[in-house]
């Protein structure tokens, strides 16, 4: 702790970018409807990144049979479609190893590298409880 109280960090490296990843895809299957409450979630292969709030998973609404997820930080996925009332991105569950580990069985693996503009199809899955 340093003498203002605050807790020092070291051995930390920083690293800023404006050439983040962008993914995006259309969800595939037979619908006899638009696939509302659909949401693509994403989130990294590596389990130790797995935590609430993690900077490597996002979830984003399907609208129109589209998604986009831009300013993704470069690295290694996992990429499903599921209903959006198979899981409430609003308490943490994108954080919950049990979940995502649940969910990778189905889920496409995918790598993004700086700068690349990736694009999927998906199916809708349910996710596993």
């Amino acid at each position: 702790m340093s003498a203002s109280g605050n807790t020092e960090i070291t051995n930390v490296t920083v690293v800023l970018s404006n050439r983040a990843a962008v993914l995006s895809g259309s969800i595939v299957g037979d619908f006899r409807q638009e696939p509302s409450g659909t949401r693509v979630v994403l989130f990294a292969t590596d389990e130790s990144l797995w935590y609430y709030r993690t900077p490597y998973a996002a979830s984003v609404p399907v609208e129109g049979g589209r998604f986009t997820l831009d300013s993704v930080a470069p690295g290694d996925y996992f990429v499903a479609a599921i209903r959006a009332a198979d899981v409430d991105v609003r308490t943490g569950e994108l954080g919950d190893p049990d979940l995502l580990r649940a969910l990778s069985a189905d889920a496409q693996r995918i790598t993004l590298r700086e700068g690349t503009r990736r694009s999927v199809k998906l199916r809708v899955s349910r996710a596993p409880r």
